[in-house]
């Protein structure tokens, strides 16, 4: 050793192992290649203090070759420091701040409340389906002509369900509306209900796939549009079409039909 570097004797205890985590990596490894390193019992309180230390100490620990008969390796070093590490307590206060996402991440499990405290809302498909429903019933259960009559934009007209209400059901409902009957079995794609002026079409499945409401329906949709309306009313009701033409214009699933600007007839479809 050269002249001038005083020499370090360490003493044969757990306290200079301590005093070796604590350097710097390139003083560690040279103490590392001294050979005045202690030998130290490979016995339970070692393997304590091993997982307490850094990985990158236990891992300079375990590559020396006198740090007891039988070396522990460094893939057991390494799975005790994560055995540890797995089970220390996380502190807010020391959660590093240089990695915005890492912090982000760690403050989100911190924070994760436990299943018994997490209330699961509704799902929307479930809340519209309900709304539907209380609808529909308020429809069929009404006196009153102006509600009963009453088309609804999203698709449902006297208590019928564009893409719901099958034909059996629609037959049911219209012996309380029209005269005009129709039986359960026959396989017609259309119905007419020329004494209220309306048509119902249905799909293969006989489900209703769209209503049309004629000139002289006695009612309206829900924001006030009736057939004899000019064209320009239902844009002002509506916005601009995804479709218009002379013959007339389409918005999602509602429509009319026009004739030299003036409704004639109001359209439901899936």
């Amino acid at each position: 050793m050269s002249e001038g570097i005083k020499k370090i004797k360490i003493n044969n205890d757990i306290s200079s192992l301590d005093m070796l985590s604590s350097l710097p990596a390139d003083a560690a490894a040279l103490f590392a290649s001294m050979q005045q390193i202690p030998k130290i019992n490979n016995d339970t309180s070692s393997l304590d203090m091993l997982s307490s230390l850094p990985p990158d100490a236990a891992a300079l620990l375990a590559s020396m070759q006198q740090i007891s008969k039988n070396p522990i390796s460094s893939e057991t070093i390494d799975m005790i420091s994560k055995m540890k590490a797995s089970t220390q307590i996380i502190d807010r206060n020391k959660i590093s701040s240089t990695s915005s996402g890492l912090n982000s991440h760690v403050m989100s499990e911190i924070n994760k409340p436990n299943q018994t405290e997490m209330v699961r809302a509704i799902p929307q498909e479930i809340q519209k389906a309900l709304e539907i429903q209380n609808l529909v019933e308020k429809i069929r259960n009404t006196k009153d002509p102006k509600e009963k009559f009453t088309v609804y934009e999203e698709g449902i007209a006297l208590g019928i369900v564009i893409g719901k209400t099958n034909k059996t059901e629609v037959n049911l409902i219209m012996r309380d509306l029209s005269k005009i009957e129709y039986s359960d079995f026959d396989e017609e794609l259309i119905a007419f209900y020329n004494d209220i002026y309306l048509t119902v079409l249905y799909n293969d499945e006989m489900v209703v796939r769209e209503m049309q409401f004629g000139s002289k329906y006695r009612g309206a949709t829900l924001k006030g549009l009736k057939t004899g309306d000019h064209i320009e009313k239902a844009i002002e009701l509506y916005g601009q079409p995804k479709m218009k033409s002379v013959r007339g214009a389409l918005w999602n699933k509602f429509g009319v039909f026009c004739e030299n600007n003036f409704i004639t007839s109001i359209r439901l479809m899936s």
